[in-house]
């Protein structure tokens, strides 16, 4: 009665673990998706926008070719929209960086998780086998 007792606590104990384990990384790995889910739409903010300036340099470009009069101010307004579209493939580039950085933590994460399942199965294999030992010893002992 004692050895199931011991048993039982060791079940808890290992029940415990487990489920502070399963919500450790379930916190971390939902953290990792919710920011790569927000650099994800900050990168494509920020793709949309490089094509609206993109698109804003060609009507520029095109009327510059049409009106000889307007050339002086398509210029820098065209000159403007360069450095606007600099910037923002300057903090694409950084968007795309943050995005990698955090598919990398996901990853990370990810394999934190496998490594973990792992574990619990081990301790459960090791639960399990002490268990049917002590089953045994009982068995003997009656």
């Amino acid at each position: 009665e004692e050895e199931g007792q011991e048993v039982d606590k060791v079940k808890s104990k290992l029940g415990a673990q487990l489920k502070e384990t399963k919500e450790r990384l379930g916190g971390d790995l939902q953290e990792t998706k919710d920011q790569l889910k927000d650099a994800q739409k900050k990168n494509e903010e920020y793709e949309e926008r490089i094509d609206e300036l993109e698109r804003y340099k060609q009507d520029k470009d095109l009327e510059a070719e049409q009106a000889a009069t307007q050339v002086e101010g398509a210029n820098e307004t065209l000159t403007d929209v360069q450095e606007a579209l600099k910037q923002a493939e300057e903090r694409n580039k950084q968007l795309e960086s943050a995005n990698l950085e955090l598919t990398l933590k996901l990853d990370k994460a990810e394999a934190r998780a496998v490594a973990v399942a792992n574990e619990m199965q081990n301790v459960t294999k090791r639960t399990a086998k002490e268990i049917a030992h002590l089953k045994t010893r009982i068995a003997e002992k009656d």
